[in-house]
């Protein structure tokens, strides 16, 4: 069953909008090349929101492949706890 995805994007040499519309097998062979180098995969953004696209990806590669929880926002929580562990190892290297 194919599932179809639309969205838009910014025509870089006019500057409209353009929509477009993609398939699952058109994600799928989009992602052919870069699948090859997974050794597995924690799916994060809204790409993780793509209906079965986990399923899809462990079609083609024999590797475990999971969508993170709450996916919008994993990646931002993760970047915001590194800079706090960041921070704070900077201020105890200082000893203040």
């Amino acid at each position: 069953m194919l599932s179809k995805h639309s969205g838009s994007v910014r025509n870089l040499s006019e500057g409209a909008p353009r929509g477009f519309t993609l398939n699952s097998n058109e994600i799928l062979e989009a992602l052919q090349e870069p699948l090859q180098a997974v050794v597995g995969a924690v799916l994060t953004g809204g790409g993780a929101l793509l209906r079965d696209i986990d399923k899809l990806i462990m079609e083609e590669i024999p590797l475990p492949v999971l969508i993170a929880d709450d996916p919008l926002t994993c990646v931002v929580r993760g970047g915001g706890r590194i800079l706090e562990l960041t921070c704070c190892s900077e201020v105890s290297s200082r000893g203040t």
